[in-house]
Protein backbone atom coordinates (compact mmCIF):
# COMPACT_ATOMS: atom_id res chain seq x y z
CA UNK A 1 0.00 0.00 0.00
CA UNK A 2 1.33 3.73 -0.85
CA UNK A 3 0.33 5.20 2.05
CA UNK A 4 1.89 8.45 1.29
CA UNK A 5 -0.21 8.94 -2.16
CA UNK A 6 -3.87 8.60 -2.51
CA UNK A 7 -7.22 9.56 -4.81
CA UNK A 8 -9.42 12.13 -3.47
CA UNK A 9 -13.20 12.44 -5.64
CA UNK A 10 -16.26 14.09 -4.87
CA UNK A 11 -19.54 11.40 -5.52
CA UNK A 12 -22.90 13.57 -4.53
CA UNK A 13 -26.63 12.62 -5.79
CA UNK A 14 -27.07 8.94 -7.76
CA UNK A 15 -25.54 9.86 -11.12
CA UNK A 16 -22.62 10.62 -9.65
CA UNK A 17 -22.83 7.82 -7.18
CA UNK A 18 -22.78 5.56 -10.08
CA UNK A 19 -20.01 7.43 -11.99
CA UNK A 20 -17.66 6.95 -8.76
CA UNK A 21 -18.22 3.24 -8.92
CA UNK A 22 -17.16 3.10 -12.22
CA UNK A 23 -14.19 5.26 -11.24
CA UNK A 24 -13.18 3.39 -8.46
CA UNK A 25 -13.28 -0.05 -10.57
CA UNK A 26 -10.55 1.47 -12.64
CA UNK A 27 -8.44 2.35 -9.83
CA UNK A 28 -8.84 -0.79 -8.52
CA UNK A 29 -7.89 -2.83 -11.55
CA UNK A 30 -4.63 -0.35 -12.67
CA UNK A 31 -3.36 1.05 -8.91
CA UNK A 32 -4.75 -1.17 -6.72
CA UNK A 33 -2.46 -0.26 -4.09
CA UNK A 34 -2.86 3.29 -3.58
CA UNK A 35 -5.84 4.27 -1.70
CA UNK A 36 -8.80 6.45 -1.93
CA UNK A 37 -11.06 8.76 -0.43
CA UNK A 38 -14.66 9.92 -1.69
CA UNK A 39 -16.43 12.62 -0.05
CA UNK A 40 -20.08 11.39 -0.65
CA UNK A 41 -23.96 11.46 0.89
CA UNK A 42 -24.17 8.40 0.94
CA UNK A 43 -20.73 6.16 2.60
CA UNK A 44 -22.67 3.06 2.89
CA UNK A 45 -22.23 3.18 -1.33
CA UNK A 46 -18.62 2.23 -1.54
CA UNK A 47 -16.01 -0.01 -0.60
CA UNK A 48 -12.91 2.53 0.15
CA UNK A 49 -12.56 5.28 2.64
CA UNK A 50 -15.51 8.25 2.78
CA UNK A 51 -15.62 11.50 4.49
CA UNK A 52 -18.96 13.13 4.88
CA UNK A 53 -18.94 16.81 4.04
CA UNK A 54 -21.83 19.61 3.30
CA UNK A 55 -23.44 19.76 -0.07
CA UNK A 56 -23.91 24.00 0.70
CA UNK A 57 -24.01 24.49 -3.77
CA UNK A 58 -25.44 22.18 -6.20
CA UNK A 59 -22.48 20.91 -8.27
CA UNK A 60 -20.51 20.11 -4.82
CA UNK A 61 -18.04 22.22 -5.75
CA UNK A 62 -17.08 22.96 -2.07
CA UNK A 63 -16.20 19.35 -1.04
CA UNK A 64 -14.14 18.95 -4.48
CA UNK A 65 -12.22 22.77 -3.67
CA UNK A 66 -11.78 21.23 -0.01
CA UNK A 67 -9.31 18.61 -1.35
CA UNK A 68 -6.40 19.28 0.57
CA UNK A 69 -8.06 20.01 3.71
CA UNK A 70 -9.67 16.58 4.14
CA UNK A 71 -7.41 14.32 2.73
CA UNK A 72 -4.51 12.78 4.77
CA UNK A 73 -2.05 15.29 5.33
CA UNK A 74 0.80 12.02 4.33
CA UNK A 75 -0.32 12.47 1.19
CA UNK A 76 0.10 13.51 -2.57
CA UNK A 77 -3.23 13.84 -3.95
CA UNK A 78 -4.91 13.05 -7.70
CA UNK A 79 -7.99 14.42 -7.55
CA UNK A 80 -10.31 12.90 -10.21
CA UNK A 81 -13.72 14.42 -10.81
CA UNK A 82 -16.29 11.02 -10.44
CA UNK A 83 -17.09 10.58 -13.60
CA UNK A 84 -13.51 9.76 -14.61
CA UNK A 85 -12.04 6.47 -15.74
CA UNK A 86 -8.64 5.54 -15.86
CA UNK A 87 -7.70 3.47 -18.91
CA UNK A 88 -3.97 2.21 -17.42
CA UNK A 89 -1.81 3.19 -14.72
CA UNK A 90 -1.47 6.66 -13.61
CA UNK A 91 1.98 6.51 -11.52
CA UNK A 92 3.07 9.32 -13.93
CA UNK A 93 1.15 12.11 -11.67
CA UNK A 94 2.69 10.99 -8.41
CA UNK A 95 6.14 10.90 -10.01
CA UNK A 96 5.88 14.87 -11.46
CA UNK A 97 5.21 15.80 -7.94
CA UNK A 98 7.99 13.91 -6.34
CA UNK A 99 10.49 15.16 -9.02
CA UNK A 100 9.62 19.36 -7.75
CA UNK A 101 5.92 20.06 -9.13
CA UNK A 102 3.85 21.33 -6.95
CA UNK A 103 0.97 21.01 -9.10
CA UNK A 104 -0.07 18.83 -12.15
CA UNK A 105 -3.16 19.99 -14.24
CA UNK A 106 -4.26 19.12 -17.87
CA UNK A 107 -4.83 21.49 -20.54
CA UNK A 108 -8.93 21.75 -21.19
CA UNK A 109 -10.41 19.69 -24.26
CA UNK A 110 -10.93 20.45 -27.76
CA UNK A 111 -11.67 24.05 -28.97
CA UNK A 112 -12.12 24.70 -25.06
CA UNK A 113 -8.21 25.08 -24.64
CA UNK A 114 -7.63 28.80 -24.39
CA UNK A 115 -9.11 31.29 -21.94
CA UNK A 116 -11.25 32.67 -24.46
CA UNK A 117 -13.59 30.36 -24.69
CA UNK A 118 -14.09 30.09 -20.69
CA UNK A 119 -17.13 32.08 -20.94
CA UNK A 120 -20.74 30.82 -20.86
CA UNK A 121 -24.46 33.12 -20.69
CA UNK A 122 -24.31 32.03 -16.98
CA UNK A 123 -20.38 33.44 -15.83
CA UNK A 124 -20.05 35.95 -18.24
CA UNK A 125 -19.24 38.67 -15.49
CA UNK A 126 -16.73 36.59 -13.75
CA UNK A 127 -15.03 35.34 -16.45
CA UNK A 128 -14.26 38.91 -17.98
CA UNK A 129 -13.18 40.32 -14.54
CA UNK A 130 -10.78 36.98 -14.63
CA UNK A 131 -9.65 37.97 -17.71
CA UNK A 132 -8.90 41.75 -16.79
CA UNK A 133 -6.52 40.16 -13.96
CA UNK A 134 -4.52 37.97 -16.18
CA UNK A 135 -4.29 40.97 -18.88
CA UNK A 136 -5.85 39.02 -21.43
CA UNK A 137 -8.41 36.40 -22.66
CA UNK A 138 -6.17 34.39 -24.80
CA UNK A 139 -4.22 31.90 -22.65
CA UNK A 140 -3.75 28.13 -21.39
CA UNK A 141 -7.07 26.91 -20.26
CA UNK A 142 -6.80 24.09 -17.71
CA UNK A 143 -9.30 21.58 -16.44
CA UNK A 144 -10.33 21.61 -12.86
CA UNK A 145 -11.21 17.88 -13.01
CA UNK A 146 -8.17 16.28 -12.99
CA UNK A 147 -5.85 17.87 -10.80
CA UNK A 148 -2.83 16.61 -8.91
CA UNK A 149 -0.96 18.27 -6.21
CA UNK A 150 1.72 18.09 -2.90
CA UNK A 151 1.87 19.76 -0.10
CA UNK A 152 3.80 22.89 0.95
CA UNK A 153 2.64 26.35 2.21
CA UNK A 154 1.73 27.63 -1.30
CA UNK A 155 -0.05 24.93 -2.65
CA UNK A 156 -2.27 25.10 0.83
CA UNK A 157 -2.68 28.81 0.28
CA UNK A 158 -3.71 28.29 -3.38
CA UNK A 159 -6.26 26.20 -2.37
CA UNK A 160 -7.56 28.88 -0.23
CA UNK A 161 -7.42 31.11 -2.90
CA UNK A 162 -8.98 28.78 -5.24
CA UNK A 163 -12.35 28.31 -2.96
CA UNK A 164 -11.89 31.68 -1.74
CA UNK A 165 -12.49 32.65 -5.49
CA UNK A 166 -15.29 29.89 -6.26
CA UNK A 167 -17.02 31.30 -3.06
CA UNK A 168 -17.66 34.61 -4.91
CA UNK A 169 -19.86 33.57 -8.04
CA UNK A 170 -20.39 29.96 -6.96
CA UNK A 171 -20.92 28.52 -10.55
CA UNK A 172 -18.12 26.64 -12.37
CA UNK A 173 -14.58 26.79 -10.73
CA UNK A 174 -12.51 26.98 -13.49
CA UNK A 175 -12.44 30.77 -13.51
CA UNK A 176 -11.30 30.91 -9.98
CA UNK A 177 -8.64 28.37 -10.36
CA UNK A 178 -7.14 30.38 -13.14
CA UNK A 179 -7.10 33.53 -10.56
CA UNK A 180 -5.93 31.77 -7.56
CA UNK A 181 -2.68 30.42 -10.26
CA UNK A 182 -2.17 34.40 -11.07
CA UNK A 183 -2.30 35.26 -7.41
CA UNK A 184 0.02 32.72 -6.19
CA UNK A 185 2.02 30.89 -8.67
CA UNK A 186 3.16 27.40 -8.53
CA UNK A 187 5.72 24.93 -10.46
CA UNK A 188 3.08 23.72 -12.51
CA UNK A 189 3.49 20.62 -15.48
CA UNK A 190 0.59 20.86 -17.86
CA UNK A 191 -0.17 17.43 -19.68
CA UNK A 192 -2.01 16.97 -22.83
CA UNK A 193 -5.63 15.78 -23.44
CA UNK A 194 -4.40 12.00 -23.33
CA UNK A 195 -4.60 12.39 -19.54
CA UNK A 196 -7.94 13.81 -19.33
CA UNK A 197 -9.22 12.63 -22.57
CA UNK A 198 -13.37 14.17 -23.04
CA UNK A 199 -15.64 11.63 -24.50
CA UNK A 200 -17.86 15.26 -25.26
CA UNK A 201 -15.55 17.50 -26.65
CA UNK A 202 -13.06 15.27 -28.87
CA UNK A 203 -9.23 16.86 -30.10
CA UNK A 204 -9.06 14.03 -31.90
CA UNK A 205 -6.43 11.62 -30.19
CA UNK A 206 -6.95 7.94 -30.14
CA UNK A 207 -4.51 7.60 -26.96
CA UNK A 208 -7.00 7.57 -23.52
CA UNK A 209 -4.50 7.42 -20.28
CA UNK A 210 -7.51 9.03 -18.35
CA UNK A 211 -11.19 8.79 -19.80
CA UNK A 212 -13.62 12.11 -18.93
CA UNK A 213 -17.03 11.28 -19.08
CA UNK A 214 -17.96 14.80 -18.88
CA UNK A 215 -21.51 15.70 -17.53
CA UNK A 216 -22.40 12.43 -16.58
CA UNK A 217 -22.02 12.85 -13.43
CA UNK A 218 -24.65 15.64 -12.47
CA UNK A 219 -27.43 15.27 -10.94
CA UNK A 220 -29.01 18.13 -13.17
CA UNK A 221 -28.69 18.92 -16.42
CA UNK A 222 -30.42 22.41 -16.22
CA UNK A 223 -27.99 25.22 -16.93
CA UNK A 224 -28.36 27.46 -14.16
CA UNK A 225 -29.24 31.27 -15.74
CA UNK A 226 -26.96 34.01 -15.39
CA UNK A 227 -26.69 35.80 -12.29
CA UNK A 228 -27.66 32.35 -9.92
CA UNK A 229 -25.42 30.87 -7.74
CA UNK A 230 -25.39 27.29 -7.14
CA UNK A 231 -26.43 27.67 -3.52
CA UNK A 232 -29.32 29.81 -3.81
CA UNK A 233 -32.67 28.61 -3.46
CA UNK A 234 -33.69 28.94 -6.77
CA UNK A 235 -30.36 26.55 -7.81
CA UNK A 236 -32.01 23.98 -5.68
CA UNK A 237 -35.59 24.76 -6.51
CA UNK A 238 -34.68 23.68 -10.15
CA UNK A 239 -32.74 21.14 -8.49
CA UNK A 240 -35.40 19.15 -7.28
CA UNK A 241 -37.75 20.02 -10.30
CA UNK A 242 -35.11 18.08 -12.74
CA UNK A 243 -34.99 15.19 -10.04
CA UNK A 244 -39.01 14.83 -10.68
Amino acid sequence: MNDNRGLYTVAYGAPARECAQRLLESWERHMRATPALVATDEAAAFDVSTVTLPRPDIGAREPKLRMYEVTPPAWDVLYLDADVEIMQPVHFFFEALEAGFDLVLTRNPGKYHTTREMARPNNRVEVEATWRLMGGDDLLQWNGGVVAFRRSPEVERFFGLWLAGWREARNQDQPALHRALWAQPLRVLTLGSEWNCSTRYSDGREREIVRHHQTEAREMQTKLPPGVAGDSDQAWRMLRKDRT
